[in-house]
């Protein structure tokens, strides 16, 4: 009894390719297939045997059982779930049904913590104008809660969403913020974030943290010259202003602007702390 009980195991992932692989298999029978996968999970390869057929999966029953069945799926005792990952990142890429891509993508999002490789195409994903609002959902929900920030990842979103909406702009800068420490690359990556024609929130928000941190250098001047001789907005101005003064040492750029700022400028207060 045994030795049938451990055949018929055995002979489970063949099965699956076969029934699941054909467009000539009976509906009735693929979905006693999936079921009865959903029982033998501990059988060695039949984890694999359903990832191989998910892309060959023509019809939308049986597509849409699968994939309800592995966005459900426990996860946590596999060690290993590069190939799962990589079935469903190219199931993504051709699917147009919106419930089944926001299905796959809640799956992946599921996985992030067990693989890093996902916070990429999360990131690059973040960009995508064509999502659905709940694909959105979840694509900034798996960024908001990225299990930890590399360098590599926070330059990614950075680099990605340069001339994206002022939402996934804010998004990259506060991966950017989980970064321990910001390094030459990171701060660099920052600099598009404060030319004047983006959101003045993240553009102050990046300032103080490069001002508390001590890392403006002379490399920003320019930056915030241009703040100061182009932007509206006072209080703009004057964050530029303090921004611009901690910069050590002073070039004659610097100097000029102050000169500039303190007799020329149309705000009073920006005229008096240029004069300071």
């Amino acid at each position: 009894m045994e030795n049938t009980t451990q055949k018929a195991e055995n002979s489970l992932p063949a099965l699956i390719r076969k029934v699941l692989g054909s467009p000539h298999s009976e509906q009735g029978i693929k979905a006693q297939i999936i079921q009865l996968a959903s029982q033998n999970l501990h059988v060695p390869e039949v984890l694999t045997a359903l990832v191989e057929v998910l892309p060959l999966t023509k019809d939308k029953e049986t597509k849409d059982r699968l994939v309800f069945f592995m966005s459900g799926l426990n996860t946590s005792r596999f060690t290993d779930l590069n190939a799962l990952s990589d079935a469903l990142l190219e199931l993504f890429k051709t699917e147009k049904d919106r419930n089944i891509r926001t299905s796959l993508l809640t799956r992946l999002r599921d996985g992030l913590h067990q693989d890093q490789r996902l916070a990429a195409f999360f990131i690059s994903l973040s960009a995508d104008g064509s999502l659905s609002e709940q694909e959105r959902i979840v694509v900034q929900d798996a960024i908001s809660t990225l299990p930890a920030v590399s360098e590599e990842v926070a330059l990614a979103a950075l680099l990605k969403n340069v001339n994206s909406p002022a939402v996934l702009q804010l998004q990259a800068v506060e991966l950017a913020e989980q970064c321990i420490v910001w390094t030459e690359k990171i701060v660099e990556g920052l600099k598009p974030y404060l030319d004047v024609k983006n959101d003045r929130g993240i553009r102050f928000r990046i300032l103080s943290r490069l001002s508390e941190a001590k890392l403006l250098n002379i490399e920003y001047a320019p930056v915030l010259i241009g703040i100061l001789r182009t932007d509206n907005d006072a209080y703009a101005r004057d964050k530029a202003l303090t921004a611009l003064g901690k910069i050590k040492p002073w070039n004659a750029d610097i100097i000029t602007q102050l000169f500039w700022s303190a007799a020329q400028d149309g705000d009073e207060v920006v005229r008096q702390n240029a004069l300071k």
